[in-house]
């Protein structure tokens, strides 16, 4: 038999076993770490909806935080908006969910992508991961997104929002403390954070959209996470009403496989909170910034199970592909994403990826 049909032939079988034990062991820690909007698992309480950056430990609870100055900011890849095709496997892109009423008293207000990664050498034993990479901060490089549709804001301008953990190596060659640092994993450093990002300003310098002015970030430093068979890390983030404007609160919250917990409060500068504006939510695991791409070994397998919650009755709930994101990875759907509801104005959408 021709080798290229053997290879097939393996991939199709590995892609079976994948699927089945992902259902049964990914979905533990789907359930184990959820989050509802602004309400923890039962042991720990609401985070303070107050601006600024939020840590929680078992012994002090919630307490404020240091957020990143600009200045740090700046050693950041930023989550640049897509200028050609996004590639996920066969330039799939990634899985958001959405809904066909545009009436605008039915916008998203909440929005959470949980990932579990998974991977299993032959015979297919749970432990083991393989290496991933990306292509601009090597190894152990990458992002949990969940990322807002654009919008019309201010200024006649176009705009973007997206939650976000990010593993990378910091720009400019120097640490988030200003000491030099070359590429590589010790140099490695997370954060977690809300982007609000002026694609008219981002994108106004050719080529790309590489113009740091266009992005803000209110971002904290984070217990830094290795790729390992069991992470899991769930993003959220919605809109919480502010007295005396028009705009509200943007509010995300990040809980990681080690039991550390974060939340960001930020005024919404652009507008996401307007009525109507936030449509559509997407969501998966992709490269660091700056439109770089995870490169995950063969074999690793990822659960993403995104939730969005409307104002109102939704009509015509559907799936859509999003390409707003210049980040990739090289992973390929297992089959279609599948989508349930639950009570009037919440659908999830779980996908499963392998390479």
């Amino acid at each position: 038999m021709p080798s290229r049909f053997k290879s097939k032939r393996v991939r199709i079988v590995l892609g079976l076993v994948l699927i089945l034990v992902v259902l049964t062991v990914a979905a533990f820690g789907y359930y184990e770490y959820r989050l509802q909007q602004g309400r923890l698992i039962p042991s720990v309480p609401k985070p303070p909806l107050v601006a600024g950056c939020h840590e929680y430990t078992k012994s002090q609870g919630w307490r404020t935080v240091e957020c990143l100055t600009p200045e740090q900011v700046r050693h950041i890849p930023p989550p640049q908006p897509h200028v050609s095709p996004l590639a996920q496997g066969g330039g799939n892109g990634v899985v958001g969910g959405a809904h066909l009423n545009t009436v605008t008293e039915s916008p998203i207000t909440f929005a959470g992508v949980n990932i579990n990664m998974i991977a299993y050498p032959p015979p297919f034993l749970l432990g083991w991961i393989g290496s991933e990479t990306d292509s601009k901060s090597g190894p152990d490089g990458f992002s949990i997104q969940l990322n807002t549709n654009t919008y019309p804001g201010r200024n006649s301008h176009t705009y973007w929002d997206q939650f976000v953990v990010q593993s990378f190596t910091p720009l400019n060659g120097a640490g988030l403390n200003s000491q030099p640092c070359s590429s590589g994993s010790a140099c490695r450093v997370d954060v977690f954070g809300i982007w609000q990002i002026d694609l008219n300003v981002a994108c106004s310098t050719p080529p790309g959209c590489g113009n740091l002015n266009g992005y803000s970030c209110s971002c904290v430093l984070i217990t830094a996470q290795i790729l390992t068979a069991s992470y899991i890390a769930l993003v959220q983030g919605f809109v919480e009403p502010a007295a005396g404007t028009p705009y509200g609160d943007l509010v995300s919250l990040a809980i990681l496989g080690d039991g550390t917990f974060y939340s960001v409060v930020v005024p919404d500068y652009y507008g996401l909170s307007v009525q109507g504006h936030w449509q559509q939510a997407s969501g998966t695991i992709l490269g660091a910034g700056g439109g770089s791409r995870a490169q995950f070994a063969t074999p690793s397998a990822v659960q993403t199970t995104l939730s969005v919650t409307f104002a109102g009755p939704v009509l015509l709930e559907h799936t859509y592909i999003d390409k707003t994101t210049a980040e990739s990875n090289n992973l390929g759907y297992i089959g279609s994403p599948q989508m349930a509801f639950s009570g009037c104005c919440t659908i999830t959408v779980s996908t499963f990826s392998f390479v």
